[in-house]
């Protein structure tokens, strides 16, 4: 499955999605969707490049209820590994 991120994007504005997210939300869906591989929709990103990009103050709890709602939406899928210093995550949404 390929995504188009341009596409996933669009529906989350025109479907007005995003209102019913919280800032935290909608930055870390942002953030996963550019960076994930667009020939399946899936990546991983290190809690180093997370505390990067959405700033340190979102604490892994914050991070993993973010993750949790997006995924009650169909939006996305996570996965936070025990043993490792990273999120796998797979993008389910192609905004259709």
């Amino acid at each position: 499955m390929s995504i188009d991120k341009r596409k996933l994007l669009w529906a989350l504005a025109k479907n007005k999605a995003w209102k019913n997210l919280s800032l935290e939300e909608i930055r870390l869906y942002f953030l996963l969707v550019v960076f994930a591989d667009t020939s399946n929709g899936e990546g991983r990103l290190t809690y180093k490049e997370l505390d990067y990009y959405l700033g340190f103050y979102l604490h892994r709890e914050k991070l993993k209820t973010a993750a949790r709602n997006l995924e009650k939406l169909g939006l996305i899928k996570v996965k936070f590994p025990l043993d490792k210093l990273e999120i796998e995550y797979k993008i389910l949404n192609e905004g259709e």
